[in-house]
């Protein structure tokens, strides 16, 4: 007994340890990169084809998908993961395997219907012009599928089938370039519908081929499975409505920049945004996957003392990581912006330089917050978890608007921010109080160590441009920097 739970721990261990994250970031973050260049040429003949307004117009529809789809997936896609990872073996798999994909199809059937539903609805608030109204009812196919394939992805998940889930968003990245230049390359604004539902349907394919070849598929809608199925359903209603409050406030901005401005601003906007909260934030796409179970396990029958301790070893180590990763990186994609936008869109997108320099500086504090506002997730606090969302969508809402009414684009910049230093604040005080967390003293002094680059990029950047010498000289010294401090700091790490 005493060998068995010596092992337990050692594999424990292992799991957390520096390596075991170094190893699973670099997966997940290579093959985010490999999609990133397919996403580059994508949007390269995305942008050609539509130009900044049919760009607004896809972000636009797209959000309005990712919102109704929120709405209605019963928070599968995650608390699903949850029920299929604490299964027993054997039966128990399969019966939870069942339940995800039964209350999928029942959850996708829903969201089809609010959507033809809603259609009106959603053109008044959305469009100041014309009549779109039919083309929200078309959107239903498109977010049938959608809630279809985040239950067969939660399955994978839950599975652990790491390799499957990587394999299966590279493929979709092939094929959502396969579909998007010759559609809109042949019916421009108008094919917009067509990719976005060609999209969901492979999204869902591909999912369902991989998680079928693990689970054979099937469902079952009696009343006792339904009945058991019941503390999912609880559970994911906390990640539906803190869903829709993230869907909403991108639908909520962009229809606000859409009312202000026009379908040019929306596009400059979201182009922005994809090139630096998902392009550039592409290391966090680990987080989900493998940072998540993991603090999970931390068993949560053990003394508060003990529990507290293995905790802050696993949020601390991630932290650390998260930071020293993204340090360089963000230097990196702020030097290299004005030569980035005109060559993956066109230099009609230009005018959304400034606010993307600007909220580059947000994703270092991301990489600070975002593994604290796991913890209440990962214990299963719903309420907590929900209450904590609810205050960052609505403080970057309002940011991201006061500082769009102030400044235009570059406030809006200026705004996400703010909005994520806050969040980072407000994050780390509750956290500490309420779960005892402790920021190690490593990760608090790469904190300021990049922060302090990043403010020396900062003045860089304000003063030259970045047709001068000034500019790529000292930009390159501080990214060298930047480099050098990161790579000693995990090498040491690693020794450990």
């Amino acid at each position: 007994m005493g060998k068995t739970k010596k092992m337990d721990e050692r594999l424990d261990s292992e799991k957390n340890s520096y390596s075991h994250i170094l190893k699973y970031t670099g997966l997940f973050g290579g093959v985010q990169g490999l999609n990133m260049l397919v996403g580059v040429v994508r949007n390269k003949f995305t942008a050609m084809f539509l130009g900044p307004s049919g760009m607004g117009l896809l972000s636009l529809f797209n959000s309005t998908s990712n919102f109704l789809s929120s709405v209605s997936n019963l928070g599968i896609p995650t608390s699903g993961v949850r029920v299929v990872s604490e299964a027993d073996t054997g039966n128990g798999i399969d019966q939870a395997v069942a339940q995800v994909r039964s209350l999928s199809v029942l959850s996708a059937f829903l969201g089809a219907l609010i959507c033809a539903l809603l259609g009106p609805l959603l053109n008044l608030f959305t469009f100041s012009w014309g009549n779109h109204t039919l083309h929200f009812i078309l959107l239903a196919p498109t977010i049938f599928f959608t809630i279809l394939a985040g239950g067969e992805t939660a399955i994978l998940k839950g599975l652990g089938k790491l390799k499957a889930l990587a394999v299966q968003s590279f493929l979709l990245a092939l094929l959502s370039l396969l579909f998007s230049v010759p559609i809109y390359g042949c019916f421009g604004e108008q094919g917009i519908l067509v990719v976005l539902f060609l999209l969901a349907l492979s999204q869902w394919f591909l999912a369902f081929w991989f998680s079928r070849k693990e689970k054979p598929f099937r469902l079952c809608f009696s009343r006792s499975q339904l009945v058991k199925a019941f503390p999912m359903v609880r559970l994911g209603l906390s990640f539906v409505l803190a869903g829709m409050m993230s869907s909403g406030a991108e639908f909520l901005v962009r229809a606000f920049l859409n009312q202000q401005g026009d379908l040019a601003v929306v596009g400059l906007f979201n182009s922005g945004i994809t090139l630096v909260l998902v392009y550039g934030g592409m290391i966090f796409s680990v987080m989900e996957t493998d940072y998540y179970p993991r603090l999970s396990a931390v068993k949560s029958e053990e003394s508060g003392m003990v529990e507290a301790e293995n905790r802050n070893l696993i949020v601390n180590r991630q932290l650390e990581i998260n930071i020293l990763l993204m340090g360089p990186i963000i230097i990196a994609i702020i030097l290299l912006l004005p030569i980035a936008i005109p060559l993956l869109y066109n230099n009609q997108f230009l005018g959304v330089l400034g606010m993307t320099q600007i909220a580059a500086v947000g994703l270092l504090w991301k990489a600070f917050y975002l593994p604290l506002e796991y913890i209440p997730l990962s214990r299963g606090e719903a309420r907590i978890f929900l209450v904590q969302e609810c205050f960052c969508v609505l403080l970057l809402i309002v940011s991201e608007i006061i500082g769009y009414l102030w400044y235009g684009l570059d406030g809006l910049g200026a705004g996400i921010v703010v909005a994520y230093v806050l969040e980072s604040m407000g994050v780390f005080v509750f956290c500490h109080f309420h779960y005892a967390y402790r920021l190690s003293f490593m990760a608090g002094k790469h904190l300021v160590v990049h922060l302090l680059n990043l403010l020396l990029t900062g003045g860089v950047v304000w003063l030259w441009d970045a047709d001068s010498w000034g500019y790529w000289l000292l930009g390159l010294f501080l990214f060298l920097d930047s480099l050098a401090y990161s790579l000693s700091k995990i090498h040491h790490s690693l020794k450990q």
